[in-house]
């Protein structure tokens, strides 16, 4: 999701030229205004072209036309072909922005889980590394308690020897 380095320098002004109902609408939108303008100007951008972006923003096709048509300052369809078009009803916006609120909840969640995971996962590498080292000094112990035995044990065998 790539903004436009328009959107990026003076976002305010991109917003005020639309309503104030309007730019609620922008703002609950899955997608930033450049990238409709991107995606649409991709497209062959026939009314199924606003439709299928209208869907995947959760709001209607006569609410990406007016940014469309905002953004690029001309006509997308002729009148004609709008009136035809506009005579079903879009899918209500609501329902559309209610699991991605449960969407985002999960995901909040889930980048908690990660982070307590990750942390646990930190102090045990903690833990082994501890662990490794005082291993590390048995070893030398009884490496060193062998030697003395194993000279013991000769000077024994020396001195009975003897």
């Amino acid at each position: 999701m790539s903004e436009s380095l328009k959107d990026i320098i003076n976002p305010k002004n991109v917003m005020e030229q639309y309503t104030p109902e309007m730019q609620r609408k922008i703002k609950g939108m899955a997608m930033p205004v450049s990238e409709i303008v991107n995606r649409f100007e991709k497209t062959e951008g026939k009314a199924k072209d606003l439709q299928i972006l209208a869907e995947l923003n959760g709001c209607s096709r006569n609410d990406i036309q007016i940014i469309i048509e905002t953004e690029l300052g001309t006509e997308v369809l002729p009148k004609q072909m709008t009136k035809l078009t506009t005579t079903k009803k879009a899918p209500a916006p609501v329902p559309a922005k209610q699991p991605k609120k449960k969407v985002q909840e999960k995901v909040k969640v889930n980048h908690y889980a990660m982070q307590a995971v990750q942390i646990a996962l930190e102090q045990v590498d903690d833990q082994l590394k501890e662990l490794e080292s005082q291993i590390a000094v048995l070893q030398q112990q009884e490496d060193e308690l062998k030697t003395a035995y194993n000279a013991y044990v000769q000077f024994m065998e020396d001195f009975e020897e003897e």
